[in-house]
């Protein structure tokens, strides 16, 4: 249904993704899973972790939001015209 894939080095984390299926959308899934990873993390001695998410997927942006992360950088990213 839902998880997340996260890299841990000493005391900090970088959540590489957190996928939820198609299905379950909408459902609180990924911010629950998020916030589960937290706490784990933080009771492994994890005190800074990082995250992303695309621009145009509001629903983990908004996840994001509502557990505290706060934007540091954006990424840029180049596409080749449409033909």
């Amino acid at each position: 249904m839902a998880m997340t894939f996260i890299e841990v080095d000493g005391n900090q984390a970088e959540v590489d993704f957190t996928v939820v299926a198609r299905a379950r959308h909408r459902q609180g899934l990924a911010t629950a899973l998020k916030a589960a990873s937290l706490l784990a993390l933080a009771r492994r001695g994890v005190s800074r972790v990082r995250t992303g998410g695309s621009a145009e997927n509001r629903g983990i942006l908004a996840a994001n939001r509502s557990l505290g992360f706060r934007i540091d950088e954006h990424w840029i990213t180049m596409a080749a015209p449409a033909r």
